[in-house]
């Protein structure tokens, strides 16, 4: 929920995502402009060149009627010389067009005849034979044609580098209604009247392509701008309620948490009521001077217990009510917990290790909560260890929990109290209660976690808090142990 209403803030802030937005629509909507306008140029064109060559198919197939009712041509069209009048014919009707020069071919495309004579020999190309024997024209426009190289070198007055469009028309010669060519004529037209209906076409086509993006530019953009000013307003809504949601829960969780540490004070309370009356009578009908030595110190050990334990609770309880809130990882968790027993193990000889095998980090409560347990556990391991052994705690990851491993070198815990072991009042240690691990109990199952005798033997026991891998921000195993000694 808090990355959903940090993604809805970012764009939300962001002043660049509209203009981004139009912008990105503005370029879509030119390329379409752009593209649409160039495929209608090109077709436009098209039309335009092969427009006079579907003319003057026309005018050849009306030549070559007039001429075959005149009885001229007969069925003579095969012959070369008829082929060369109709040519000569189309030329002279066509002349208004520009006609620079005409050629002649034959049904395999070699140069045949010319007019003027002193137009240069040429070849059909292979495609254009192909489609001349299908009987359907050919047409094609050259921007710049070197107008000399058409002629015979020394027979124009052309300048040799002067260039000028050309339209190029190739028209087959064949019977009307039979499929067979007799013959191709090629037409070399001034092309500077095909040059100026292009450039008018491209200034009608640039105009409209600017008009068209200039209202769909408008309207874009003005229906774009609305669009994203109602989603900003649609998202300050949602980001509002959001917030407002996220207040709600954590209330309700911190309302459920005050409950819950609640429910763990009243049992404390209650755990430490029977001990505390105990205490009370004891002190109030014997006196200092009356108890032995040793019944004295207990008083004071178990009374100096409880104080600590009550402080530990209480200053936890203002840590559920601040404000503030903050990480702590596992190898800080470690550091905290060996420095609050340090100074303990020493005393008794006894020496602390760590072995970490998992990383993570917990918020402030719930490592404060563990904390608890985890002292509690290492002071009573400190307790039933012999002086010059070892207390270790060993840290590690399972598939959905991190596990606290609490193992000491006592004697173990006997098999009669083992059913009992988690109860107020049952401990195995001169002058105790095990009121410490009633209390660790609690605060365990209101991590949700787990803590159990895992082992025990004569050559110790092994304590273990799993706690749920959801409970921490974020884990990253480490590469290698961490000794703490």
């Amino acid at each position: 929920m808090e990355a959903i209403r940090q993604v809805q803030q970012r764009l939300l802030r962001s002043r660049r995502l509209p203009a981004a937005g139009i912008g990105l629509t503005l370029l879509i909507l030119a390329g379409t402009i752009v593209f649409g306008t160039l495929e209608l140029r090109a077709r436009i064109r098209a039309q335009i060149v092969s427009r006079d060559a579907d003319i003057l198919h026309g005018v050849a197939q009306m030549v070559q009627v007039t001429r075959e009712s005149d009885m001229e041509l007969g069925s003579q069209l095969d012959q070369l010389p008829d082929q060369f009048a109709i040519a000569l014919q189309i030329s002279e009707l066509t002349r208004f067009n520009g006609v620079i020069a005409t050629r002649l071919f034959k049904t395999n495309g070699q140069f045949a005849a010319a007019l003027p004579a002193n137009v240069s020999a040429a070849s059909l190309a292979t495609e254009d034979l192909a489609r001349l024997k299908e009987i359907k024209p050919v047409s094609r426009f050259h921007n710049a044609t070197r107008v000399a190289g058409i002629f015979l070198r020394g027979t124009t007055t052309f300048a040799t580098n002067k260039t000028a469009p050309m339209l190029e028309i190739l028209i087959p010669l064949h019977r009307q209604g039979q499929p067979t060519m007799h013959g191709a004529v090629q037409f070399l037209i001034d092309g500077s009247n095909i040059a100026g209906q292009f450039a008018t076409l491209d200034r009608n086509l640039v105009a409209q392509a600017a008009l068209a993006f200039g209202v769909g530019g408008v309207i874009t953009t003005f229906a774009l701008a609305w669009a994203f000013r109602r989603l900003q307003k649609m998202n300050r809504l949602l980001i509002e309620r959001t917030e407002r949601l996220l207040h709600t829960n954590e209330e309700l969780a911190l309302s459920a948490k005050a409950s819950a540490v609640g429910a763990i004070t009243a049992h404390l309370i209650h755990g430490l009521s029977s001990p505390l009356a105990g205490l009370e009578e004891l002190v109030a009908t014997r006196g200092r001077d009356e108890l032995a030595e040793g019944e004295w110190k207990d008083a004071v050990t178990t009374t100096r217990q409880l104080t600590q334990l009550i402080s530990e609770v209480v200053r936890i309880l203002g840590e559920y009510g601040a404000v503030d809130r903050y990480e702590i990882t596992l190898p800080e968790l470690a550091e905290l917990l060996e420095e609050r027993c340090r100074t303990f193990a020493g005393k008794a000889g006894v020496s602390l290790a760590t072995d970490l095998r998992a990383g993570g980090s917990l918020p402030n409560r719930e490592a404060n909560l563990a904390l608890l347990i985890l002292e509690n556990l290492v002071r009573n391991a400190v307790q039933v260890t012999p002086p010059g052994r070892e207390v270790r705690l060993a840290v590690s990851r399972a598939e959905s929990t991190v596990a606290f491993e609490i193992r000491d070198q006592g004697p173990g815990v006997p098999a009669e109290l083992k059913p009992r072991l988690f109860k107020p009042c049952r401990s195995t240690k001169p002058g105790g209660h095990g009121i410490g691990l009633a209390i660790c109990k609690q605060l365990a199952n209101h991590l949700e976690a787990t803590l159990e005798l895992q082992a025990s033997s004569s050559s110790g026991s092994t304590f273990v808090l799993r706690l749920p891998r959801s409970r921490f921000v974020g884990q990253v195993p480490l590469d290698s142990e961490r000794e703490l000694s």
